[in-house]
């Protein structure tokens, strides 16, 4: 026989699935596409990839800013200081890891796909619940993000 939900679990779990329905739309949403375009391919990310710098809320998992830190103007997020700038305490960081391939299209076009990878977490590991958050909702972008182009 097994146990009967209880009340708090099921309003978990409707926090977790808004959180991963949240997360997909920041993912496909134009602050993430404007961060992803500013970034070189290659490099530290390694080859046909880059790397999107994401802010989350280490409590929930929700992901709140994309880009560098010094284009993130939001002063609850990244601490602008004369000369500098720091994430905030409260604040988890993560690379979104997007593969990108150029390959010919029709004619003398050129084709581009990208491919969301793997999320890939800073030295300050997220609860395994958040990591299991941000997973979860880098996996139900993937389809839709390679679909809009």
């Amino acid at each position: 026989m097994s146990k009967p939900e209880q009340p708090h679990e099921r309003q978990d779990q409707d926090s977790r699935e808004k959180t991963i329905a949240d997360n997909v739309a920041f993912i496909l949403g134009k602050d993430f596409q404007k961060a992803s375009g500013g970034e070189s391919v290659g490099g530290n990310a390694g080859r046909n990839q880059l790397a999107v710098n994401v802010l989350y809320d280490p409590e929930t998992g929700k992901l709140l800013a994309a880009g560098n830190a010094q284009s993130i103007r939001d002063p609850a997020l990244v601490i602008h200081r004369q000369g500098g700038y720091k994430i905030a305490p409260n604040i988890g960081c993560a690379l979104i890891m997007v593969e990108m391939k150029i390959s010919s299209g029709q004619g003398r076009s050129l084709k581009i796909t990208e491919k969301l990878q793997s999320i890939v977490f800073s030295e300050d590991q997220p609860s395994s619940d958040v990591r299991n958050i941000l997973e979860s909702s880098l996996e139900a972008a993937r389809k839709p993000f390679e679909e809009r182009l």
